[in-house]
């Protein structure tokens, strides 16, 4: 703390500050706890519900194959569109 204080504003370095900052939250351990076991439920429905996904791409692969064709299909309509009426305004200029 006295190195922080001696020093002028511009030569203290984040990690300085960082590590001092984890120092002094230390002492209140019940947050980091819940924070925790809160991150570690999210990672762990997280990856449950990517394998979940994985699998069901897995499973209606054809399906999964003309939805995504269905998809690039839509977006290249919309950007033809686009294009269309972005030349129609550029034209009657």
């Amino acid at each position: 703390m006295e190195i922080l204080k001696a020093a002028p504003e511009y030569l203290i370095h984040p990690c300085i500050v960082f590590n001092i900052l984890i120092k002094a939250d230390s002492q209140n351990t019940t947050r980091g706890i819940a924070m925790d076991k809160t991150g570690l439920i999210a990672l762990i429905i997280g990856l449950v519900f990517c394998a979940l996904g994985g699998y069901a791409i897995w499973v209606f692969l054809p399906e999964t194959i003309a939805a995504v064709k269905g998809l690039i299909g839509i977006a290249v309509l919309l950007f033809g569109i686009m294009l269309v009426i972005f030349g129609a305004l550029i034209f009657r200029d």
